[in-house]
Formats: C-alpha cells, structure tokens, sequence
C-alpha cells in the first residue's frame, strides 16, 4: 500500500476510495479473517515495499479522499507496528460516524497493551443509546472477545450488553435480527431472548423460523430452560416441526418438563421420526416406562404403505427387527419415494443375510443417486458376500459420473491385489468426464503400496496382466508406469 507516494493527488483519490468500495463490502465479522490473511502475506510472502516501512508520522501524509478516510485509517490499524496501530486508531477517534467502530472493535484484543487501552477507551466513549445501531451491526466482534485472553474484557462486555438490552436499545437491536450480516443476528438474537423490553415468547417465534440452525437449535434450548409452563406448550409443537434433528430432540426434552403424559404421546410418535437419533432417543426414555416391544411397533407401521412416517417405521425395523422382517423390507426397496428406498436399503442391508446384499447390488444404479450413495454405504462392510465381477458387471454398465464414484469406493475397500485390476481396466475406459476417478483411487492404492505385504497369487498376476493389456492404457502413463514397476517387484515372490 503506497498510496502516499503517488504523484497525483487525483490518481490517489480514486485509488483510495476504490480500497474503499472494496472493503466495505467485507461484513464487520469477517474482518478478522481479513486481517488475518493480509498480515500472513504482507511481511513473509509478498514484498509491500512501503507498507512495511510506514510510520506514525506518515499517517497524516496520505494523498486520500475524505469518503476514504475511515477506511484507510482502518486498514492502518491493521499494521504490522503496534506504533502504527496506536496512531490509526487516534486518527479513527476523530471519526463519530459508526464505520470506525469495527476496527476499534478489533484492537480491544490488540498483543500491545497501549493499544488496547487506546482502543478500550475509544469503544467506552461510544456507548450511547445513538451507537447502538452500529454496536448491533459488529455484535460478531463484540461477543469473540469472550473467547479472547489477551485482556480482561468481561467490564467491557457487561457495559455493551447492558446498553443493547435498555429499553434506549429497544429498536436497534429488534433492527440486528433481520441483519444481513448472519454472526451479528444470531447474537441479536440471544441479547434480545434476554432483554425485558422483548416478548420473549415472540421472538423465539421469530427465531425458530429462520433458516439459520444455529439460531433455531440455540433458542430452542434456551425455551426448555427457561419458559414457564404455558409459553413453553405454545411453542413446543413449531420446534417439533422443525426439519433440523436436534431442534425435534430439544422439543422432545420440553415435553417432558410439561408433564408425563404428553411425554410418553409425544415420545410414541417419536419411535417413528426420520432421524435414527430421535428414534433411539424415544426407546430410551419410553423403555423407563416400561415400554419394551418396539419391533411390534414398528412392523405394524411398515405393513401400511401410504403412511406419513413410513421411512421412519423402516428404519426402526432395521434397528429392532430380525431376518423374517427381510420380506417386508425387500417389498419397500422398490418404493417411488426416495426417502422410503433409502430406509430400505439401509435396514435391509442391517438384518439380511449375503442373499440379501445381493439383492441390493442393482442398487448401486438406482435412478436418484442419494439412493445410490445409501446403497454403496450400506454394503461397504459386507464385501466378503460381493463378487467383484458383480460389481464390475454394474460398473460397467452406470453411464452417471458420480455414481461411478460410489462403486469405485467399494472397489478401493477390497484387498489391493482384488482390486487392482478392475481399477486399472476403470482407468483404462475412462472418458473425458471421469478419467480422473479411477486415477485419484489407483493413486491412493500406490500410496499405501507398501503398508500391505501379502503376496499376489497367480489368479492375481493375470488378471493384473490382461488389465494392464487393456486397449485404452498408455504405456507410457507416468501412473501405469509407476502401477507396473510395481507389480514386477512382486513377480518374484509369487511360487
């Protein structure tokens, strides 16, 4: 940055409101990382000439434009000498207009202790009711200094939190839990949970329907813990909605700080839910009941094909189940909802025997490839019931690039010598689409060459041969050539 040792007044003018433009659409949270970035290259990977020379005295030289100013002073802080900082951050001081709030923010845990104090003092002298907009926007810098140990920062912190939860407060803060800037409204949102001039059953109303599922699973463990009775029966139903897990396993908690019945009604359903989690979750408590013959349960429910909760039912039954439950199971595999198939092939790869793996194998090529991805999961650790050529057959046939990967996965669990030619004849039939999967998995095979020391059979050797004997395989392929020197110090051991 030498801004200052431009010759034209005008040139530098635009450079630094350019800089300008640029760092103001950096959100005040990531300014961190900014900083972070910049310091590693600016003193070790590139040579900023200038820059790292700069001193306080050089400050007021700067050819910048005044819409410029804040910004520029702000990357000063930035600086490499605490001199430097200390003097940027005076400069700043001057500035009443918010935008230099993030960066006297981030010198509070400044490693030179003048310039905290510099900084401290500057934050203090802010912490008024017309502030309070521009204390919401930089929440994210405000609440990291609870993690930060240069400093004692809990006097600071207590005097922002204080002031953002007056009743002076009371419209910033509602303004920072719809901010654009996502770390700033989760912290909104907790000051605002805390705050006796919010509706607290409204805005946990209000957060549990925001897409953000840090906020949503955060509130949701702050209403069990601290809403009375009927505000927490208000809102319990909306958290056991919600598609993330662990919200639906907080509103499971809730409920049994209602009351026992609507407990064991709401665990009873639970038995049900997509997640395994919430599922294993139920059968816990509902065993203290007494509860205890959940596969009933659960195969009651799968024999009703157009029920809601039909792929949890399944799930269950993989979990609960025996080998007479394969039948059923092997009937849903084939089912139009993609959630169902899924249930399926997990628990039928769960309880059923090497006839049953087998059945799964067709899988691997399902129409949706999520099905495809649970299917190569599911027989991953059943191999020893899978003839490689099966797979190959079905490899070789799946025209879909990532579906090709699922397979390729499984061919890499087998043993090196197994695998190896069916890898290499991948390799040999790629196209311009997926030439670099079976590349990336023969590579790993190569790297962990000498981590297995079993000998390779004659059945072994010529398959490797005719493998490597494939139209499409390069001789002169560095990893062909690499794959090939390889196999030839083994020749020798094989008897």
């Amino acid at each position: 940055m030498q801004i200052y040792h431009l010759l034209s007044s005008e040139l530098s003018h635009q450079v630094s409101n350019v800089i300008c433009d640029l760092l103001s659409r950096v959100p005040p949270s990531q300014l961190l990382w900014f900083e972070h970035n910049s310091r590693d290259r600016s003193l070790y990977f590139v040579d900023f000439g200038k820059w790292q020379e700069l001193e306080p005295k050089h400050l007021g030289r700067l050819k910048i434009s005044d819409r410029s100013h804040t910004t520029i002073m702000g990357l000063m802080s930035m600086h490499w000498s605490g001199y430097v900082r200390e003097a940027a951050l005076k400069r700043l001081g001057k500035t009443r207009d918010g935008c230099e709030l993030p960066f006297l923010l981030m010198r509070l845990n400044d490693w030179v202790e003048q310039v905290r104090t510099v900084s401290r003092t500057l934050v203090e002298e802010r912490l008024t009711p017309d502030y309070a907009p521009h204390f919401v926007q930089c929440l994210g810098l405000v609440y990291r200094l609870e993690e930060c140990g240069r400093d004692d920062h809990a006097g600071t912190l207590e005097k922002i939190t204080k002031m953002l939860q007056s009743d002076d407060c009371n419209e910033a803060l509602t303004v920072g839990l719809a901010s654009e800037d996502r770390i700033a409204r989760r912290w909104a949102y907790r000051l605002a949970t805390g705050s006796d001039f919010h509706n607290t059953l409204e805005v946990c109303r209000s957060a549990l329907s925001q897409e953000d599922p840090v906020i949503r699973l955060w509130v949701s463990r702050m209403v069990v813990e601290k809403l009375g009775h009927d505000d927490l029966g208000a809102i319990l139903p909306k958290m056991r909605a919600d598609h993330f897990m662990p919200v639906r396993r907080e509103a499971l908690n809730g409920y049994r700080k209602l009351s026992a019945e609507k407990s064991k009604a709401e665990l009873e359903k639970g038995l049900l839910d997509a997640h395994g989690s919430i599922r294993e979750y139920c059968r816990f408590f509902l065993k203290k009941d007494g509860v205890t013959d959940f596969v009933s349960i659960y195969r009651q429910a799968v024999h009703d094909p157009d029920h809601a909760t039909l792929a949890g039912a399944i799930g269950g039954l993989g979990e609960t189940g025996t080998a007479e439950d394969v039948p059923i199971l092997k009937k849903h595999v084939s089912d139009e909802r993609t959630r169902v198939r899924k249930a399926a092939v997990s628990a039928l790869a769960k309880l059923g025997d090497s006839d049953a793996v087998q059945f799964l194998l067709p899988y691997l090529s399902d129409k949706t490839l999520s099905v495809c991805r649970t299917t190569e999961r599911a027989i991953s650790n059943k191999l020893e019931w899978i003839k490689i050529e099966d797979l190959w057959d079905i490899y070789a046939a799946e025209p879909r690039v990532t579906a090709k990967k699922y397979m390729l996965r499984l061919f890499g669990e087998y043993t090196r010598w197994t695998a190896l030619p069916y890898l290499l004849r991948a390799y040999a039939r790629n196209s311009e689409t997926d030439f670099r999967l079976p590349a990336e998995f023969l590579r790993i095979l190569v790297y962990n060459w000498n981590r297995s020391f079993t000998n390779p059979t004659v059945t072994d050797l010529k398959k490797i041969d005719d493998a490597l004997a494939e139209p499409g395989l390069r001789r002169d392929d560095p990893l062909v050539k690499e794959i090939t020197a390889a196999v030839e110090r083994w020749r020798p051991e094989v008897t």
